[in-house]
Formats: C-alpha cells, sequence, structure tokens
C-alpha cells in the first residue's frame, strides 16, 4: 500500500513543478525580449547623443527657446518612467518563490543595472540635446510656417482666378440672352407675329446685328432683378412639375410639343371617325330595330287575321293580342261574329270543343306563318262535336293541299269516311289488334 501511494502521487509533483518551470521559462523569453528591445532604444539614443555632440561642436548657434527639446526630453522621461514600471511590473513577476526563477531574477538584476547607468548617462546629456535641438527646429518651423502662408496665398489667387474667369464667361452669356431677347422683341414689335408660332430658327441674326444692341440701362440694384429671376424660375419648375416635363432644352422641348400635337390631331381625326361610324352604326341598328318591329308587327296581324279566317268557318270571329313588351299571349273569341255580345277574353269561358276548335285554329294560324316543313298534331278532334270536327277537317285538308312545300301528319281516333284520298291525300288506317293470341299486331292498310 505504501509502496503504491508512492508511485501514484509522485507523477503529479513532477507535473507541478514542470508547469512552474514552463512558466518560468516562458516569463524569462518575455523578459529577455523586453531588455533586448530596451537595449536597442538606448544604443538608439546614445548614437543620437553622440550626434548631437557633434552638432554642438561644430554648431555656434547662440541660446534660443528650447521649448520643443525640453518636450522631447519630457517624453523620454516619460518612456523611461513607463520602462521602469514595466521593470517593477517584471521584477514582481520574477520574484515570485519559485526556485526556477533564481537565474532569471539575477540576470534581470544585472540588466536593470545596465539600464540605471545607460539612463545616468542619457540623463547627463539631455540638457546639451535640448540646447542643439531647440535652435535647428525653431528655423526649420519658421521656414515651414512662411512657406504654407505662401502656398495658401497662391492657392486663393488660383481660386478667384477661376471664379473670376467664370463670372467673366457668365457675364458675356447673360449679355448675348440680353441682346438676342432685345432684338427679338424688336422683330417680334415690328412683324406681329404670334409668340406661339415662333421658333429660335426663324430668326436670322447676325453676330454684328448682336453686337450693335446696346445694353440697357437700369436704375434698380442688382437684388431686385435676381430675385424676379428666382421667382420666374420657381414658377418655370412648378410648371415643369406639374406638365411632369423632365426635359431641359427648351429647342427639344418644342419638337416633343409638335410630335405631340401632330399625335393629338392625329387621334382627333381617329375619334372623329370612329365616333362617325358609331353614328352610322347606331343609326343602322335604329333602322333594323325598326324594321324588324315592322315586319315582327306584320307577323303579327297576319297570324290574328289567318286565326280569325279559321274561327270564321264556323260562324266565329277572333283576334290574337300580341303583348311584345311583357311577351304575352292573348286570345279574344266571338262565338257569333254576328253578335258583339258573345266576344270574351277568357277561353276558359267557352265550351270544350270551342276550347278545342279555338286551340286547333291557333295551331294553325301559327303553323301557317311560322312556316315549319312538318306539322304534327295528334288526336285534336277529340272534344269537337261532330259538326266542329268537319269543320276542322275540312279546314286542315284544305290549308295542307294548297301548302305543297309542307308535310302535314294528323293522327286521329275518329271515322275519316267524310273525307276522300287522292293524290295529295293519303289515309293509313291502323287494323284492331289480335286480341285472342295474347300478342299485340299492328297492321297498316292503305285507302
Amino acid at each position: 500500500m505504501n509502496l503504491s501511494g508512492f508511485f501514484f502521487h509522485e507523477p503529479a509533483l513532477s507535473l507541478s513543478c514542470l508547469s512552474s518551470f514552463q512558466t518560468a521559462k516562458r516569463k524569462w523569453n518575455e523578459e529577455n525580449h523586453a531588455i533586448s528591445r530596451i537595449t536597442k532604444r538606448i544604443q538608439s539614443l546614445e548614437k543620437e547623443i553622440d550626434d548631437l555632440k557633434v552638432e554642438l561642436e561644430s554648431a555656434q548657434v547662440p541660446t534660443e527657446d528650447t521649448s520643443e527639446l525640453e518636450e522631447d526630453v519630457a517624453n523620454a522621461e516619460e518612456s523611461v518612467t513607463l520602462l521602469r514600471a514595466r521593470q517593477v511590473e517584471l521584477e514582481r513577476v520574477v520574484n515570485q518563490p519559485t526556485p526556477a526563477l533564481e537565474s532569471a531574477k539575477r540576470q534581470h538584476e544585472e540588466v536593470t543595472a545596465r539600464n540605471e547607468k545607460v539612463l545616468a548617462e542619457i540623463n547627463s546629456t539631455e540638457k546639451a540635446l535640448v540646447d542643439n535641438s531647440k535652435a535647428i527646429h525653431a528655423e526649420q518651423q519658421m521656414a515651414r510656417k512662411k512657406g504654407d502662408k505662401i502656398c495658401q496665398f497662391q492657392e486663393g489667387l488660383q481660386k478667384m482666378m477661376e471664379v473670376l474667369s467664370d463670372e467673366r464667361a457668365k457675364m458675356l452669356d447673360a449679355l448675348s440672352k440680353a441682346r438676342l431677347l432685345t432684338l427679338k422683341a424688336k422683330k417680334d414689335q415690328a412683324s406681329q407675329v404670334e409668340a406661339e408660332t415662333q421658333d429660335d430658327s426663324s430668326y436670322q441674326i447676325t453676330q454684328e446685328e448682336l453686337e450693335a444692341v446696346e445694353p440697357m440701362r437700369v436704375t434698380k440694384e442688382p437684388q431686385f432683378y435676381q430675385a424676379r429671376i428666382e421667382r420666374a424660375l420657381k414658377q418655370i419648375e412648378r410648371e415643369r412639375s406639374r406638365r411632369n416635363i423632365s426635359e431641359a432644352d427648351g429647342a427639344v422641348l418644342y419638337e416633343k410639343y409638335k410630335r405631340a400635337k401632330e399625335n393629338l390631331q392625329t387621334k382627333i381625326s381617329q375619334i372623329d371617325s370612329i365616333n362617325e361610324n358609331v353614328n352610322n352604326l347606331v343609326a343602322d341598328l335604329k333602322a333594323r330595330k325598326d324594321q324588324w318591329k315592322n315586319f315582327r308587327k306584320h307577323i303579327a296581324g297576319m297570324t290574328s287575321s289567318t286565326f280569325d279566317d279559321m274561327l270564321n268557318k264556323k260562324g266565329s270571329s277572333g283576334e290574337i293580342v300580341f303583348d311584345h313588351e311583357n311577351k304575352t299571349l292573348n286570345l279574344v273569341v266571338q262565338k257569333d261574329n254576328a253578335d258583339a255580345n258573345t266576344q270574351t277574353n277568357d277561353v276558359k269561358a267557352l265550351s270544350g270543343g270551342e276550347r278545342s276548335f279555338t286551340t286547333l285554329s291557333l295551331l294553325l294560324a301559327l303553323g301557317e306563318n311560322l312556316e315549319t316543313p312538318f306539322r304534327v298534331m295528334d288526336e285534336f278532334d277529340v272534344f269537337l262535336d261532330a259538326v266542329s270536327r268537319r269543320i276542322a277537317l275540312s279546314t286542315m285538308v284544305e290549308i295542307s293541299k294548297q301548302m305543297v312545300n309542307r308535310q302535314f301528319i294528323f293522327i286521329t281516333p275518329q271515322d275519316l269516311s267524310s273525307l276522300k284520298p287522292d293524290n295529295k291525300l293519303k289515309i293509313i288506317v291502323m287494323k284492331p289488334p289480335d286480341r285472342g293470341s295474347g300478342q299485340q299486331v299492328i297492321n297498316f292498310t292503305q285507302d
């Protein structure tokens, strides 16, 4: 148990020491790097001090302002202070109770001693460095300030020349426009031409004429006219925004205006042509409707006349009333065509035979005026009396013989012995079924 415990705890102790050693070694490397940087800085300062000593020996410069050199000395002192603070921090880290750091601490003390020695030498040469540097920097600063002022004056002069050139160009352009407007106004007043029909290209103005125009002398301040120009420009901008105009060139705008006007005239001509066609179509439609109404009225009249002729064969009369607005059809029947008191508007008031004959007359009248090629009437005479049946049969046979281009088929269970077949009238009679056999057989015989 004791032997096992010995081997168990020993590796942990070795790892702890190894970790401390590695940490100390890493800090030692960092300290070496810091000491190397300080050494390089000291060498650079020593070289600069030697150079300043040489310059001090060779230059006979009177005592002048040494503020800049003092500032350099202050900066150097501040750097030394920071290095000392860094040194104290490193000493605190190095002085930790770790056996592996003892050698690094001794080396650090040696480096610190050398650094203090170098710092003492730096302090001894600071005053001479400050005296020499102040004189040199003072002269350089004065020369630099004078050079900057000269550059500023030159830049300002160049800008003033550019502004003067731009203003001169604007003045000449404004003068040319003013002369052109003055000359145009004189020509417009002489010729009395409307402003809308004028184009800049119509003015054949020479350069001599423009130069001959003297500028107008005004009595008001330029600010007054500038304000008027600004108001006019704002009004123009509002109009351009309201009319959705993005083009700034007047000539291009005028060309667009002419093209738009031509397109407008073309569209107006097309609209006039379309309106004329519409008016013609409306008039033609009205005429066609009138013609259709007349044709419809003629058909209604002929149907009513045919209906009355059918009823006259039985001694009655009647009329068909067409209501085209409400899309209805009413019958007016007079039982006795010599007695107006027998007239009725209700077909239900008629007897069964009268109502059947009236319906038959209506169907014959409608079929004749509709000119249907085929007409089939099934058991049309079931509810008719003998007189009405005879009149109805003779009337339908007569009408069918007159209309040779139509095919009439009449189906009836009544006796047709009163009719005589001919080349236009065919009678087909069905034989009675054979009820004894249990099967219904239909045979046809033709008279």
